[in-house]
């Protein structure tokens, strides 16, 4: 038996929230989280905040593979589902990355996505895509996930990553993207993701990831 998410995080069927996802970031260095806003200006700042006690997270779209980040552009994505390989490489300035969308019970943070480099993350990260790949029940269910922060130490100092893992499974809000139901298929087996193994930095700003 399931749930429906926008009941149960006080949203209502049609949720007041955002259509399209704002951005949200890790500094692993200091374990904060930080929110893209847009000031009276019409300039983007981040803003902290805490990261809630529970989290609804689209794994079913998750994507994996390179972006290069360049302060005041856009980000050069280029990502492909879980479970497909590894896209190529566009360059060596193109660093691994994860990207995927949460919806939030808090109304102020809503509907947002998460993207990293860092590597400590991916590795948490992977654990998370384990644990959705061996459900065995509807695959249109959207996983709700608690956070811890770690520490972890790596041969380049310690960082602070999340550690999600899966509380429950609800019916996908209409926010997230929608996926058609299909006959059952043997679950597909991903490609371990071919990340670098070292955690330097795009920017050099000791793991903050900028957009």
């Amino acid at each position: 038996m399931t749930v429906n998410i926008m009941n149960e995080f006080g949203m209502g069927e049609s949720g007041d929230i955002n259509t399209y996802p704002s951005i949200i970031k890790l500094n692993t260095l200091t374990g904060v989280w930080s929110k893209r806003n847009v000031n009276e200006s019409g300039e983007s700042v981040w803003t902290p905040f805490t990261f809630p006690s529970e989290v609804a997270m689209d794994m079913a779209n998750f994507k994996k593979g390179y972006n290069l980040l360049r302060k005041g552009m856009a980000p050069d994505n280029h990502l492909v589902l879980w479970s497909e390989p590894m896209p190529k490489q566009p360059s060596d300035d193109h660093k691994p990355c994860f990207e995927v969308n949460l919806l939030f019970k808090d109304k102020q943070l809503g509907f947002v996505t998460f993207s990293s480099n860092s590597i400590c993350v991916i590795n948490k990260m992977q654990a998370l895509l384990e644990m959705y790949q061996n459900r065995k029940e509807d695959s249109l269910e959207v996983p709700v996930c608690a956070m811890q922060m770690e520490t972890v130490a790596t041969a380049n100092g310690e960082f602070q990553v999340p550690k999600f893992t899966i509380s429950k499974y609800v019916n996908r809000p209409e926010k997230l993207i929608k996926i058609e139901r299909k006959e059952p298929e043997p679950t597909p087996t991903p490609t371990k993701p071919e990340f670098d193994d070292n955690l330097d930095d795009v920017f050099g700003n000791g793991g903050e990831d900028e957009f």
